[in-house]
This record gives C-alpha cells, sequence and structure tokens, in this order.
C-alpha cells in the first residue's frame, strides 16, 4: 500500500483531520510502514498532500478528500483497489465573463476541431486549383474554444477538472 492509500483511508472514516492526526493513525494501524520501520512524521504527511492535489484538499491547516472521490467512493470498496480501476477523465471548464455562460470542452473536442480544420484547409487546396467535385464536399464545423459560444466574447475565465471514473 502507498502512503497516499493510507491517507484516504484515513480521511475516508473521518474527513478534516490535521497531519499529526493522520500520522498518528496510520502509525497506529500499521496500514503503511516505512521501508526503513520508523515511524511516520508529519512532514511525510504534508509532502504527500503537497504531491497529490488531485486527491487531496488542505484547508485551515486540515486536510480533505477532494470531492470528486468521496462522491465515487463506495464505503464498502478498498481505495486502494479503486485507485487501481479508476480511470481520470480531465475537462476544462470555461465561464464567459461578460454574460456568465459556463460551457465544458474535453481534450476530444479540441482534436475534432483541428481536424475538421485541417480537412477544411485541404478543400480548400482542392479548389484552388480548379477541382469541381471539390466545391460539392460541405465545410466541417470548427469550434473555437477560447470564444463564448453564446455571445462571441473572447472574455472568457477557465479552470481544469478532473473526474474519477
Amino acid at each position: 500500500m502507498y502512503l497516499h492509500d493510507a491517507i484516504i483511508n484515513v480521511l475516508s472514516e473521518k474527513d478534516g483531520q490535521t497531519p499529526r492526526q493522520i500520522a498518528i493513525k496510520i502509525n497506529t494501524s500499521k496500514s503503511y510502514v516505512r521501508k526503513d520501520g520508523e515511524l511516520l512524521e508529519t512532514q511525510q504527511i504534508s509532502a504527500r498532500i503537497n504531491k497529490y492535489p488531485n486527491l487531496f484538499k488542505k484547508e485551515n491547516g486540515k486536510i480533505y478528500l477532494e470531492k470528486n472521490l468521496v462522491s465515487r467512493e463506495s464505503s464498502h470498496t478498498k481505495l486502494s483497489s479503486y485507485k487501481n480501476k479508476a480511470t481520470i477523465i480531465t475537462e476544462t471548464k470555461c465561464i464567459c465573463n461578460s454574460c456568465q455562460n459556463i460551457w465544458y470542452y474535453g481534450k476530444s473536442d479540441v482534436m475534432i476541431s483541428r481536424a475538421n480544420d485541417s480537412l477544411n484547409r485541404g478543400k480548400e487546396l482542392l479548389c484552388c486549383t480548379g477541382c469541381l467535385p471539390a466545391l460539392f464536399i460541405t465545410d466541417k464545423v470548427v469550434v473555437d474554444h477560447n470564444k463564448c459560444p453564446k455571445c462571441g466574447t473572447r472574455s472568457i475565465t477557465k479552470s481544469t477538472i478532473s473526474h474519477y471514473v
């Protein structure tokens, strides 16, 4: 078991604990033992929390599980096996600063837009050489992800969101 798995197990029982409280519980239960056999120190807990911001949230000196992890976790499933089965899906959340419209897109949406843009450019090359059938090829839709789809402004705020599925 990894240290972050042991931390998740402790926080799944009672969320919102200090690194010292977590270290004491892990040392008592021996759910994680250092290679040198020494007791786990508070600094190691803090370092691991900082290394995995997608798993843990730190507020006012207390450590919490990220909401996405808590909502997906059933009380009967071991978190270490959950981690092995989990797939992380990342998407971008956009908020328009003008009209407050909210929309999301993922990597596949960006890839499709780029592919459609390439297809449109290829069609333009065919047309400039006088290829008549190229005129009947329909244009592919290219979405500009840096622009609000509702009002068209480029004044947007982006944030990355990860989901565990």
